[in-house]
């Protein structure tokens, strides 16, 4: 979180796949991906994400990618 504002400025979300982690009896965390770099956005400020909304309902490449990350299953491990 950027202090003076109190905008984020990273978001990622991170994943495991499950069926190791039951065959090890713990997670392998992997970063599944960054919103910034994702979305292309410049910073994470709620007109950054504004500007993406419309793009997504504008622009079928942008709502695609939108559509893959909203499951973190479609998203690969680097592993």
């Amino acid at each position: 979180m950027d202090p003076d504002t109190l905008i984020p400025l990273e978001i990622e979300t991170y994943a495991f796949d499950l069926d190791y982690a039951n065959q090890n009896n713990q997670p392998k965390w992997y970063r599944a991906f960054s919103d910034r770099e994702t979305y292309e956005l410049k910073d994470l400020s709620p007109q950054s994400y504004y500007e993406q909304a419309t793009q997504i309902s504008l622009n079928q490449q942008a709502a695609q990618r939108y559509r893959n990350h909203m499951e973190i299953d479609h998203i690969e491990n680097p592993d």
